[in-house]
């Protein structure tokens, strides 16, 4: 870390990890539905080899007692390659075998994020009025290829029916979000504050998976998908305004918010030719409550609104059958 004159401070750190993990997990799982019952039994084994960096800066500037400026960027990388079998089976609740499935997975991982906040603040005099102004960012990108094998057997009225899965798995997913975020406080009187706040947040996701077969299982996979396969990209908008009043005694601490959680939400399917936009509003809130018994003592209760956008893997409407014994799929209308 270095200073000057007590106006600007910089600091950087660079982390690297190595980490060979290896895992095996037997569960024994009995599945109480309404009107019956089922039993499955699972074993999993897994070894991951993975890298690991990690790189952050910290820019700070004070240009003078009551303005101050930080810029933080932050890199992430994780880059390894994993291997892992599962073997499961399914009964009835008398014990008669409903399916059984064997699994392998040989997958090549990369990830890497960049984020970079920056945060400025202006205060007025010494009673604790002040403007922020907020950034962040964010950069992620994601990238599997995934050698994946099952042999699956389902006994149906006393016949065995038998699926395999030879498929070669090759998935990209990159994200970008950014944020702005503007308040201000206004003393009104001694230990009363009035904060006026506005967020904007957006963001959008875009996943290409596609899954490609082998014709004669001889290890070339040529023939794409595409029931399994999609290309997919969601999009999200959030304003949230808000106002809040604010005391801050010495025993009690009392801080509320309300305003406007407005959210739009858009996806579209590439492959399909498909998409749906839809607004959603809610109330905003936030309530905060301390009080002070003692020194290092206190009592606090807090209550608050809040809105989560479907991930993209939610959305998609896609059959994910990398466990064939439970296929999910994702939901485009998920509100």
């Amino acid at each position: 870390m270095n200073e000057w004159d007590n106006e600007l401070e910089l600091s950087a750190d660079y982390f690297f990890g190595r980490n060979d993990t290896e895992r095996r997990t037997t569960a024994a799982r009995e599945n109480i539905l309404p009107g019956s019952r089922y039993f499955t039994n699972s074993d999993n084994r897994s070894n991951l080899l993975n890298d690991s960096h990690r790189a952050n800066l910290r820019f700070e500037v004070e240009f003078d007692t009551l303005t101050r400026l930080s810029i933080s960027p932050r890199f992430n990388a994780n880059y390894g390659e994993s291997y892992s079998s599962r073997t499961e089976e399914s009964l009835d609740e008398n014990r008669n075998l409903i399916n059984n499935t064997e699994s392998r997975e040989n997958e090549l991982l990369e990830r890497e994020n960049f984020r970079n906040n920056i945060d400025f603040i202006k205060r007025f005099g010494s009673r604790g009025a002040y403007l922020r102004l907020g950034a962040d960012q964010n950069h992620s990108i994601q990238r599997n290829d995934n050698f994946y094998y099952s042999e699956s057997i389902f006994f149906v009225e006393g016949d065995e029916v038998t699926e395999i899965q030879d498929q070669f798995i090759d998935e990209d997913e990159k994200e970008n979000s950014y944020s702005f975020d503007i308040s201000n406080r206004s003393v009104l009187a001694e230990d009363f504050f009035l904060n006026i706040s506005y967020d904007f947040d957006y963001s959008t996701s875009a996943n290409k998976r596609y899954v490609y077969e082998s014709e004669n299982e001889d290890g070339n996979y040529t023939i794409l998908n595409n029931v399994l396969s999609s290309d997919f990209e969601v999009k999200s908008f959030r304003h949230t305004p808000n106002l809040g009043l604010n005391y801050e005694g010495e025993i009690w601490r009392i801080n509320t918010n309300i305003g406007l959680l407005h959210t739009k939400l858009e996806n579209e399917n590439f492959l399909e030719e498909s998409g749906f936009k839809n607004t959603y509003n809610n109330l905003f809130l936030e309530a905060r409550l301390r009080y002070e018994i003692e020194r290092s003592k206190n009592l606090s209760f807090r209550y608050g609104t809040n809105i989560n956008v479907p991930s993209i893997r939610q959305l998609q409407p896609v059959v994910d059958r990398t466990n064939p014994l439970n296929i999910v799929v994702g939901n485009p209308s998920l509100e």
